[in-house]
């Protein structure tokens, strides 16, 4: 059976989505194929998550994903003789007008094939959302309280939510990038500016995480048929480990916690304080001219130079996505917060997305990704 392009997206299964809606999906599923996250199966659920994206950006593609779900065996009628005579018709006079070169009797016939196809595609939402409605009531919960709900959710407040910092309004974007300045008080303003930004959006935060929650355990409790699952055994499987090995990692973690406890008190007084603060966890190391700031040229350099150490292949590979414009770093007013590298199966094309500052946070990320 072909894989169902709408788990894959984590979408409802419904012919009335948007192109935002698929879009969404498709961003906040391939930023979890990173290869950071899904190993070796990176490539092959990037392509998977290509695939879906291709089918349901396609109304008429999108109908047919859930007729193949929901009809499988039942055949489509014969074509009509009426039918096949007036498409016979309208392709010979249509072949006419374009081979003529009458450029207004070629608009006509698009105008024409465009109205009759906006049509066909509002008779298709008409009748698949009647039919779907009763084939699974269930899967009402799952759209309502559905994972994408807050991913959505997220993306657009985090996009246009304003932090002011030392009487700058600014982005999330730029001011997480201050949690990682030289100077402790810009980075304790930027920690408490994004705080108090978020403050203001507390509604909407609980109804992202209540979405999380609902998402979670109504999934869980419909994959419970055969035996009942636990809410991180999703989880566990995707990562390729078991619950007696994440088990394992979080009591290692906690029993060996004052490593971590050393560390942070280690970096407080490097920087010359007594303890460290919640927003000293990204101060990057004092710098001996006191000028820490990298241009992202140098950054591609630095960058190139350490690749090279392992082949020159990578380190060319890293300044020709800087040349072709593969990178997208330039602060903009409304940008998102976050990095991550995306591919694309045609062209097979990488690109990555993150907000540069000038910093060595910035230099590490952009090199990660």
């Amino acid at each position: 059976m072909a894989p169902n392009p709408f788990d894959t997206l984590g979408l409802p299964m419904r012919f009335d989505l948007s192109q935002t809606q698929i879009e969404q999906a498709f961003l906040v599923r391939m930023a979890a194929a990173h290869p950071d996250l899904a190993g070796d199966a990176a490539e092959a659920e990037a392509a998977a998550l290509n695939d879906a994206k291709r089918q349901l950006s396609d109304p008429e593609s999108r109908a047919r994903s859930l007729l193949a779900m929901f009809a499988p065996d039942v055949e489509a009628p014969p074509l009509s003789p009426e039918f096949l005579a007036e498409i016979l018709e309208v392709r010979q006079e249509a072949e006419e007008a374009m081979g003529s070169g009458d450029k207004d009797a070629v608009e006509r016939w698009r105008a024409w094939a465009a109205e009759r196809r906006t049509g066909l595609i509002s008779e298709l939402e008409s009748l698949l959302a009647g039919d779907l409605a009763g084939i699974d009531p269930g899967k009402a919960g799952l759209a309502t309280n559905g994972l994408h709900t807050w991913g959505n959710l997220y993306s657009e407040i985090a996009g246009t939510l304003q932090a002011t910092i030392q009487g700058e309004d600014m982005g999330l974007a730029k001011a997480a990038n201050l949690l990682s300045h030289p100077d402790s008080e810009t980075r304790k303003d930027a920690y408490e500016g994004i705080r108090a930004a978020w403050e203001t959006q507390q509604g909407a935060e609980a109804a992202g995480l209540n979405a999380i929650n609902g998402w979670r355990l109504e999934e869980t409790e419909k994959r419970s048929r055969t035996r009942h699952l636990h809410y991180l055994d999703d989880s566990c499987h995707g990562s390729r480990i078991s619950r007696e090995t994440l088990d394992a990692l979080m009591e290692t973690t906690y029993q060996h916690r004052e490593i971590g406890h050393r560390a942070l008190t280690a970096m407080a007084k490097a920087m010359g304080q007594s303890q460290a603060h919640p927003w000293d966890v990204m101060a990057p190391p004092p710098a001996v001219d006191g000028d820490s700031y990298i241009s992202f040229e140098d950054a591609i350099a630095i960058i190139a130079n350490a690749f090279n150490q392992l082949t020159p292949k990578m380190g060319d590979f890293a300044t020709m996505m800087a040349r072709n414009g593969w990178i997208d770093a330039q602060p903009t007013p409304n940008r998102a917060t976050g990095a991550y590298c995306s591919g694309f199966s045609d062209p097979r094309e990488p690109r990555i997305f993150m907000t540069y500052e000038g910093t060595m946070t910035n230099v590490l990320t952009l090199a990660h990704e």
